[in-house]
């Protein structure tokens, strides 16, 4: 026979679990928002660079990353082999936080 008493407070503790795993699970993602948040108003306060990074395709399988100086001068910051690494290189040097 079932003891209802003793299921009910069984169901009582699963609740009081649950509402504590909820409540931290709402407590790390508050602290990830708030962490995201302080990066973006870092990033947002930075003074700004007179160039931005681009890559380039320097060879048939290598492309290369890097910004023309003021003057028009290339300058090379690095070389991938593939066109993605390249392009999240050049998105992390102009501030994208990817």
């Amino acid at each position: 026979m079932i003891d209802w008493e003793e299921r009910y407070n069984d169901l009582l503790i699963d609740k009081v679990k649950a509402q504590a795993e909820y409540e931290e699970l709402i407590t790390v993602k508050d602290n990830e928002i708030r962490r995201l948040h302080k990066l973006f108003i870092e990033q947002a306060e930075k003074p700004r660079k007179q160039y931005s990074y681009v890559y380039i395709r320097s060879e048939p399988q290598l492309w290369t990353v890097g910004f023309y100086n003021p003057d028009g001068e290339w300058m090379t910051d690095s070389d991938h082999e593939y066109k993605e690494e390249a392009a999240k290189r050049v998105a992390w040097l102009n501030g994208s936080m990817l």
